[in-house]
């Protein structure tokens, strides 16, 4: 009876010491894909910024020498975006970024240019977001002041 009861002790703690792995690499695991999917998070947000910098950067020439026409015709020529009125456009990207079509679509990328006239000049208003279905991974907003050429 004595053997029994040892072998019996001894299945026991096998058994608790497996449960007890057993729930620590379960853990291990969550975290894994977690700090996965906040690596990934970050690494949109990051391109995104990179991304919305960029083309603000390359609107402001635009927008300062020539105004919204030289603006339009950079956003739908060289920039690849579909304008869908006036001061409002949209390109559609993938997880990574690279421009795809509408039906393969992961992340959608709007640029709005509002224009304020004053006797001084023109202030225009431009925002650059980058959004999924489920959040906004970023937005950028800047204004560009355009001043009258003084003759």
């Amino acid at each position: 009876m004595n053997r029994l009861e040892k072998t019996r002790a001894f299945l026991t703690e096998f058994i608790i010491v497996i449960l007890f792995f057993t729930i620590s690499a379960v853990i291990t695991v969550q975290l894994f894909v977690e700090a996965n999917k906040k690596s990934n998070d970050s690494i949109s947000i990051t391109d995104g910024n990179l991304m919305s910098q960029t083309l603000i950067e390359e609107l402001k020439p635009c927008l300062k020498h020539n105004g919204i026409s030289s603006a339009d015709t950079y956003m739908t020529e060289k920039a690849g975006y579909i304008k869908e009125n006036t001061g409002l456009y949209y390109q559609y990207f993938d997880k990574k970024f690279n421009e795809v079509s509408s039906d393969d679509a992961y992340i959608l990328g709007k640029v709005i240019i509002k224009t304020e006239e004053y006797k001084q000049g023109k202030l225009y208003t431009v925002t650059v977001s980058f959004d999924t279905s489920e959040k906004n991974i970023n937005t950028i907003e800047t204004k560009i002041y355009a001043g009258e050429v003084q003759q």
